[in-house]
């Protein structure tokens, strides 16, 4: 039987297996394995690209003018090892974000502060957002199941207030449901022991540390070419 176009009623959606119905039951662009292309192009074109013009604009404005600012990205929690399946265009967008962000920080001159503000489940029309896109549009059956989802969510005005909060302290990351932390948490474990098994911290650790390198082989390069500038 094909659900699509369906009424679905789940019990015990609150967590566990009927959570996981309900997530599967109001995923926008399919099983990564079966998503379109131009599910991929609009979701990083909203999310990536649309994050990037606006940064590269403003940013640049601030940081040439050389008074204090600030920026905050908006990312999710999807980013932080939160997986929800049917979401993995999303949460590859996401996980975008987070990255440009974590070298950007790195390439912001100290004048401007950056943040990256990653929610969980907000009260928003995100589910609504396919309207503004060339896409096939969700049937009704699954709009209503994910706007009753989405008017679970945090409120907006808590997830402003974080951001704000978040900026004023000067946090990297501004986290906002508590509910991430173990998929984080499980994605850091996981991390650290791939390193622990496969790479473990040894003396020569830092021959490969490749910020460290670039300025020696640039020095390395214009030593040779002065020397070869020579008589």
């Amino acid at each position: 039987m094909r659900i699509q176009g369906c009424k679905a009623v789940v019990t015990g959606g609150a967590s566990g297996i009927g959570r996981a119905i309900v997530e599967e039951l109001v995923a926008r662009g399919g099983q990564v394995l079966d998503a379109t292309p131009q599910a991929l192009d609009w979701q990083f074109a909203v999310n990536v690209r649309g994050t990037w013009n606006t940064i590269s604009l403003f940013g640049k404005r601030v940081r040439d003018v050389g008074q204090a600012g600030y920026m905050c990205l908006t990312g999710s929690e999807h980013a932080l090892g939160m997986q929800h399946p049917g979401m993995g265009l999303y949460t590859a967008s996401k996980h975008a974000v987070l990255g440009m962000a974590d070298v950007l920080r790195a390439e912001l001159p100290a004048h401007i502060g950056l943040s990256v503000l990653c929610p969980g489940l907000v009260a928003t029309d995100l589910h609504l957002s396919k309207r503004n896109s060339s896409l096939p549009q969700d049937d009704a059956g699954m709009l209503a199941v994910a706007g009753a989802l989405m008017a679970r969510g945090m409120p907006a005005s808590a997830i402003g207030r974080a951001a704000v909060d978040g900026v004023e302290r000067g946090d990297f990351h501004i986290v906002t449901h508590s509910i991430t932390l173990p998929a984080a948490k499980r994605r850091y474990d996981d991390i650290a022991a791939a390193f622990a098994a496969q790479a473990p911290w040894s003396d020569d650790t830092g021959r490969y540390d490749i910020n460290a390198l670039i300025p020696q082989v640039l020095q390395d390069l214009a030593a040779q070419a002065d020397g070869a500038g020579r008589p």
